[in-house]
């Protein structure tokens, strides 16, 4: 029960004590240190988006736990923070570099292509456990979210509202209370929705058929209405259909849905139980407790139980977090790098092989886009890596040879040659090709003009809603009885003295588990009407028509079950316009897509076109009119383009109309390739060029020319000093920290081995800027460019426990990281205490030595301050002052004084008067840092002419810094 009833609160004054957790996250020490971002991975929030952090509560909060006990995976992100938090630093940046998007798009009840999208705020697995329910009763209408309780927003916490952290909160947003209703906007509802203060896991837009967000920038999108939206259940994240309740019941209405609707019909959704499709569930009657057998009162409570959902709806098999990474999926994420592509080559007609690219030119591709690129222009002065190591390797395996398949699109000519006509499909479908019959006809006689431009008044919606229930016209086939499976059981309606037969014509047992509906066809073969279906379930209502063939079959049987003793013979039979009633009637395929059928006075059927060509074809003042009709069957799909206007278009004219039809443009593209040919009249091609084209849309096959990277020569840490180095070029000084692999064996020869290890990669000279095909970046005096001043290796181990205790081991790079962020500029981090827990080994002062003779960064016991950083030193060169990260530091310090006084200038006139003042003001800078960073400085501004028309000034500095002290030597004399 909340502490304050949100909905009860009447006029006066209210006074709450906040406890020390308060309603908002203390940001009052954020920039009393250095700054520093970790990257890493996590199990929830934002990706590629700096996020401040204000305390490790806070990065829990957004970025979720350290540790997941059910995937039995821990993040790098979250436990670094802690790590740099507890080292003393308080201005935390924290990016998260994976995760893929959690959405499901779902259809509209208008006759529109655009979709609802529901999406998880951020990529992450914890909200398949996030859903809400839709109402939209007149005087009932509401938006009610359920979401686990780790997700309670602080304000939930403060009002007591989590009760228990195994436990769902559910949240209801009253829209007829906030004056909402059916004919306002649906963009309204999704900005309620999404603004809502303690929704923090779903996310409404509008999306078209390619997935483009169209919520604001579509006039469609905005006319949409909020009686549009179907009621019912929205879930993301899952796809199984645990107990095998499937059904979906789907109807079309001419009557208006709410006031204002403009539409010639719109869909209504009566039942659905699949979470595979694309539809909410639902159910008409309030009952969907008992369509989907949950023993539970009211509608939609089992959803208030953890656990209750996955009893019915099970989650998807995708990881959305991606938190376990490989080492080249992580270098590839970060970007600013170079990979080895692999090829295939044909080693016989029809066969293929992977292998590694051995050409020159081909055989390394930059890696351009990245978490990297992304941090380029974020001034945080210091960077650590998480989830990677220094002596990592980066290999990777070469990939399959899947990976090289895709569908290629079949296009063939026609009308003379003068147009192609090409399959619209998906490179990565790899289901069977379909076959596709396009054939052009006239349209003469004036009966043949009035079925197309059917009139709403013309179809009975009773007879709508009462039979357009139909199975999808081209879901059959013919089969045999040796087609029937063990195991499964099947209904034949059109026998006299056989009800249902098993493998041999045997009755089923009890225990089957499926069955099917046949009946006898053309030359008495069985026909398979439905796919496979619960043996248990109601299938047919009575009166429900099933379309087959060219003919329309109605069901006479109360209930069609396997179960049903009493099933009759002749439970399906053929019915005519008389039995209906009307003329026209819908037929359902697959409950998404509409199409109207004509049926004659024999019952056989013609498909006139989707519900969307037909009511979108009006005759004009000429009676004029061009449709295309999709007519599904069992070998082929027969695509018709039937108009009165073909006698008087050119063949360009014909293109430009199919490119304006959406039922065919769905399907294909078509292109004029010969524009002289295409300028003649459809009528002046020869017979045979008016006949039926035939296509089959795709061959699946292989991409010869396809490259894929798989592995990289580069290491984290070069990858990472390449990165501050161009950062601390173009935007702001930045240093990198990063950590070596941790040792679960601490014996003293594993130590040693370790030591050796480190010292045998050489690291600091690997320590070079690199183009994007893997060769060295050259200076000025054509040697490679050093860049490991730009970075600090750290080489340790300490267990930290979390509070929720579980214990991870830190490589201590966001430790030193964070240490280092607390010092003063003049302050070096040589011998300086660094508040760690005891490390889980050390080193001899031997070892200790060759580390730092080869640039890692180690801790010592001094006996006297503790644990101190033995030599605060990077991977610069031997023998460089920036070898010592007190050098590099003051010299970022020099830079970044050196921007701030330049700044103000760029884009003024290049004259001696703007060329003295930023003299004078670099000068005044630098003195300012005189005594306590450098010792002295001196610089020269180069301009002459060349560089004057070019905008361009030169600054040559020469700085002196003030080198810390790293050793004291003492001669003790002892005297009488």
């Amino acid at each position: 029960m909340s502490l304050i009833d949100q909905n009860s609160i009447l006029p006066g004054v209210i006074t709450e004590i906040e406890s020390d957790y308060s309603s908002d996250y203390d940001t009052s020490l954020f920039g009393t240190t250095d700054s520093v971002v970790i990257i890493g991975t996590a199990f929830n929030g934002p990706v590629s988006t700096p996020i401040k952090v204000y305390s490790p509560e806070h990065a829990k909060y957004i970025f979720g736990s350290v540790y997941d006990s059910t995937t039995k995976q821990e993040a790098s992100l979250v436990k670094n923070i802690l790590d740099c938090w507890d080292r003393g630093c308080r201005t935390i940046y924290a990016i998260r570099v994976s995760g893929q998007e959690i959405y499901k798009d779902y259809q509209l009840a208008a006759d529109t292509d655009l979709k609802l999208r529901v999406s998880g705020f951020y990529p992450s697995n914890r909200y398949k456990d996030a859903y809400f329910t839709f109402d939209n009763s007149t005087f009932d209408m509401n938006v009610t979210f359920y979401k686990p309780a780790e997700r309670a927003t602080i304000a939930e916490k403060n009002q007591g509202l989590v009760e228990s952290t195994n436990s769902i909160l559910v949240n209801t947003i009253d829209l007829y209370s906030s004056g909402f209703s059916k004919e306002d906007n649906l963009v309204d509802l999704i900005d309620k929705v999404n603004s809502y203060s303690y929704n923090n896991v779903i996310k409404l837009s509008i999306v078209d058929t390619n997935g483009n967000d169209v919520t604001l920038s579509s006039i469609e999108a905005k006319s949409l209405k909020i009686g549009d939206m179907f009621p019912g259940l929205y879930t993301i994240g899952r796809n199984k259909n645990v107990k095998n309740i499937v059904k979906t019941q789907m109807n079309i209405s001419f009557e208006q849905p709410y006031a204002g609707f403009s539409g010639e019909y719109c869909k209504v959704l009566t039942l659905n139980t699949d979470i595979t499709k694309d539809l909410p569930i639902y159910s008409a009657n309030n009952d969907i407790n008992v369509v989907l057998n949950i023993s539970c009162i009211k509608e939609y409570d089992f959803l208030k139980t953890v656990g209750s959902i996955d009893e019915v709806f099970g989650k998807d098999d995708t990881d959305y977090e991606e938190v376990t990474l490989s080492n080249f999926e992580l270098y590839n994420k970060l970007g600013s790098g170079f990979a080895i592509n692999a090829e295939i080559k044909e080693i016989a007609p029809g066969k293929f092989k992977v292998k590694e690219v051995t050409d020159k030119d081909r055989k390394k591709t930059e890696i351009k886009n990245g978490i990297y690129s992304t941090l380029e222009n974020l001034p945080v002065r210091y960077r650590v890596l998480a989830g990677a190591n220094a002596d990592d390797s980066i290999n990777g395996s070469l990939p399959k040879l899947r990976a090289f398949k895709f569908a290629k699109a079949n296009s063939v000519k026609m009308l003379n040659d003068s147009v192609e006509l090409t399959a619209n499909i998906d490179r990565e479908d790899f289901s069977a090709p379909k076959k596709y019959s396009v054939e052009f006809k006239f349209l003469e006689q004036p009966e043949d003009i009035a079925k197309f431009t059917i009139d709403k008044k013309d179809i009975d919606t009773a007879s709508i809603i009462k039979y357009v229930n139909l199975l999808p016209f081209a879901d059959y086939k013919t089969i045999t009885k040796d087609d029937i499976k063990d195991g499964e059981f099947y209904l034949v309606t059109d026998y006299e003295d056989v009800a249902v037969f098993g493998k041999d014509g045997d009755a089923p047992d009890a225990t089957a588990k499926k069955v099917n509906v046949l009946f006898v066809g053309e030359d008495n073969k069985l026909v398979m009407l439905n796919k496979f279906v619960s043996a248990t379930e109601t299938d047919y209502l009575k009166d429900s028509l099933v379309v087959c063939g060219t003919d329309l079959y109605k069901c006479n049987s109360e209930i069609v079950s396997a179960v049903n003793p009493e099933l009759k013979a002749n439970t399906f039979a053929k019915v005519t316009t008389n039995e209906i009633g009307k003329k026209y009637a819908f037929v359902s395929m697959n409950n998404e897509t509409f199409n109207i059928v004509s049926i004659s006075d024999n019952g056989a059927i013609e498909t006139l076109g989707t519900a969307d060509d037909i009511f979108n074809t009006s005759e004009d003042e000429n009676g004029d009119i061009f449709i295309v009709t999709i007519d599904p069957a069992k070998d082929k799909t027969k695509v018709t383009i039937q108009s009165n206007q073909l006698d008087y278009l050119t063949i360009s004219e014909v293109v430009e109309k199919l490119q304006q039809n959406k039922g065919f443009n769905k399907l294909f593209n078509l292109e004029v390739i010969d524009i002289l040919k295409a300028q003649a009249f459809f009528t002046d091609l020869e017979a045979a060029q008016q006949k039926a084209t035939e296509l089959t849309d795709k061959t699946i096959t292989y991409d010869t020319t396809k490259l894929i990277a798989f592995r990289t020569e580069d290491n984290f840490a070069r990858q990472l000093a390449q990165h501050c180095t161009y950062t601390s070029l173009k935007t702001y000084p930045t240093h990198g920290f990063i950590g070596t692999s941790i040792l679960l064996d601490t014996s003293i020869n594993a130590i040693a081995n370790k030591v050796n290890g480190l010292i045998a990669l050489n690291l600091s000279n690997k320590m070079v800027a690199k183009k994007g095909n893997g060769t060295n970046m050259l200076d000025r005096n054509n040697l490679p460019y050093p860049i490991g001043s730009k970075v600090s290796v750290t080489v340790g181990q300490y267990n930290m426990t979390t509070d929720d205790g579980y214990t991870f081991i830190s490589n201590m790079a966001a430790g030193y990281a964070g240490m280092v962020s607390c010092l003063p500029l003049d302050q070096s981090s040589t011998c300086q205490t660094i508040t760690i827990p005891t490390p889980g080994y050390s080193f001899n002062n031997y070892q200790l030595q060759s580390l730092t003779n080869a640039g890692f960064v180690t801790v010592k016991d001094s006996y006297t301050k503790g644990w101190v950083v033995t030599d605060g030193i990077t991977m610069g060169p031997v023998g460089s002052p920036s070898k010592r990260l007190s050098a590099s530091r003051i010299s970022d310090a020099v830079s970044e004084a050196i921007r701030t006084v330049c700044e103000p200038y760029i884009g003024k006139q290049n004259n001696l008067t703007n060329q003295n003042s930023i003299n004078t003001a670099l000068k005044a800078e630098l003195t300012k840092l005189t005594g306590t960073l450098i010792e002295s400085f001196d610089f020269t501004l180069r301009i002459d002419n060349s560089t004057t028309q070019l905008g361009t000034i030169y600054i040559d500095f020469r700085i002196i810094p003030i080198y810390e002290i790293s050793e004291i030597f003492g001669n003790v004399k002892i005297t009488k």
